[in-house]
């Protein structure tokens, strides 16, 4: 809204495009860092990028108006902070990493599950490190500091979404019932596989998948024999 100003509402819809494609940009950058420096895949870490950046999915709202793909890559820039913690235990990462959780959570509510697994992993891994225990009180401050913002801020949203009958976004909790959730399944299955992904994709998967199953299956059966 504040970079409109200037421009005037015609420039409101390229914007928020061109904010949207900035930070998919931005996430496609940090599945390449998770390659290179976590996993150590070389050439090998372009491929995610490139399996990502192809989804059909990704490519109809890549550049729209919905929050999926801000807080998406929000959340991969958020577990590159993440796996360098675990692997460095920098105090300065596991912030970082709340932080960015944390903004994904305000772009989309969903992403919430993974700022929990994140800070409870971090918390735990910081009560182990007894040089960190006035850190692990900056940490359970900040993250308590966090889930308050997020709490008010949706409360604001609720109020306002009341407050002028707006019934555009979900502001609360919704579940699916088991029966709903199996329907859920069977509808991506069946009627929306292949605006998730194409056949390349899939068979990518599957080739990816087949050398894992063959260690963990039969590699290790035979190992034991």
């Amino acid at each position: 809204a504040i970079l409109s100003l200037p421009f005037g509402k015609a420039a409101v819809s390229p914007i928020f495009r061109f904010l949207d494609i900035v930070l998919l940009i931005f996430g496609l950058y940090f599945i390449l860092l998770i390659g290179l420096r976590h996993f150590k895949l070389g050439i090998l870490s372009l491929a995610p990028v490139l399996f990502t950046l192809s989804m059909p999915v990704l490519a109809f709202y890549g550049g729209s108006y919905l929050p999926d793909t801000a807080a998406i890559s929000l959340l991969f820039a958020g577990f590159y902070y993440f796996l360098n913690f675990l692997e460095k235990t920098q105090f300065r990462d596991a912030l970082i990493s709340l932080f960015i959780f944390s903004f994904s959570v305000l772009i989309k509510m969903s992403t919430g599950v993974f700022w929990i697994m994140a800070l409870f992993i971090m918390w735990i891994q910081l009560i182990g490190q007894k040089r960190l225990r006035k850190e692990f009180w900056i940490f359970t401050f900040s993250a308590l500091t966090s889930a308050i913002i997020i709490y008010l801020y949706f409360r604001h949203i609720q109020f306002l979404s009341e407050k002028y009958k707006s019934g555009v976004f979900l502001l609360r909790p919704l579940p699916l019932e088991l029966s709903e959730y199996f329907s859920s399944l069977l509808n991506i299955l069946y009627v929306y596989r292949y605006e998730y992904l194409t056949p390349v994709h899939y068979v990518w998967i599957f080739t990816a998948v087949m050398p894992l199953v063959n260690y963990w299956g039969f590699g290790k059966g035979d190992k034991k024999g």
